[in-house]
């Protein structure tokens, strides 16, 4: 192989490690600041909660992340129920809106800059854990 080619070669290669590096920083930039971080909110909702139990009522995405990454966070316990709370006393409930059905809002809770909000509902002496 001649030295040009090689030269050229090794200066493609670079462009597309560089482009590389920049399309994974604006996607990861996309994901936590628009969409929001999973991981950081799941977090809250874990320490929030202090052991009561905590259950999904959330078919929405940005709520399904969300229980998701609690379910990934909590492992290898079991992971969050969807509506088998009808018989607990004491719980929180991920929701995609407020139901007073299913207990009084605890925290809302803002997602990204889209704007997109999960509600963490409270049951019982669950809602008196601050």
């Amino acid at each position: 192989m001649s030295k040009r080619r090689l030269k050229i070669t090794i200066t493609w290669l670079a462009l597309a490690i560089f482009l590389k590096y920049i399309a994974v920083g604006l996607i990861y930039y996309y994901q936590v600041y628009y969409r929001g971080d999973y991981t950081f909110i799941a977090k809250q909702i874990i320490m929030q909660t202090k052991g009561f139990p905590i259950y999904s009522n959330d078919s929405v995405a940005t709520g399904l992340s969300v229980t998701a990454e609690i379910d990934r966070l909590i492992y290898p316990s079991p992971p969050l129920c969807e509506s088998n709370f009808a018989n607990e006393k004491n719980y929180f409930v991920i929701n995609d809106r407020i139901d007073t059905k299913l207990g009084k809002l605890y925290k809302t809770i803002k997602l990204g800059k889209q704007g997109t909000y999960i509600y963490l509902l409270c049951q019982g002496n669950a809602c008196y854990s601050h």
